[in-house]
């Protein structure tokens, strides 16, 4: 069986991966069932395909906009959390964002976050 949960797979490990995946009759058959049943469940909920085409289209408008307006929409929200008690720490880069994940509630370093220091990483 393949390790569906290995996300730094190379290039060359997830075809092979993928390949298994394929060739594993019991998987395809239990992703052919939940689709079956997904797309019963659609069918049933969105039964006109006009309908359903519009609520896509405004979805993806809802999506555009929200995204266009992100910076205002993160600090309204930091503005929000900051009067309730919550501490915002902004992060330009994954690697700073990891710095500040490595504190607990008390503002002490966790002891995995000193390991990774003591280790140069």
């Amino acid at each position: 069986m393949p390790n569906f949960a290995a996300l730094t797979d190379t290039p060359i490990e997830f075809k092979r991966n993928a390949r298994a995946a394929l060739a594993d009759g019991q998987l395809r058959r239990n992703f052919r069932g939940a689709m079956d049943f997904l797309m019963a469940k659609r069918t049933a909920q969105f039964a006109d395909d006009d309908e359903c085409e519009q609520l896509r289209v405004f979805g993806n408008r809802v999506r555009a906009r929200a995204l266009s307006r992100l910076p205002t929409l993160l600090e309204q929200l930091e503005a929000r959390l900051t009067r309730n008690g919550v501490q915002v720490h902004w992060a330009e880069t994954v690697r700073r964002s990891q710095h500040h994940r490595a504190f607990d509630r008390d503002g002490a370093r966790s002891e995995k976050a000193h390991q990774r220091q003591v280790d140069g990483q």
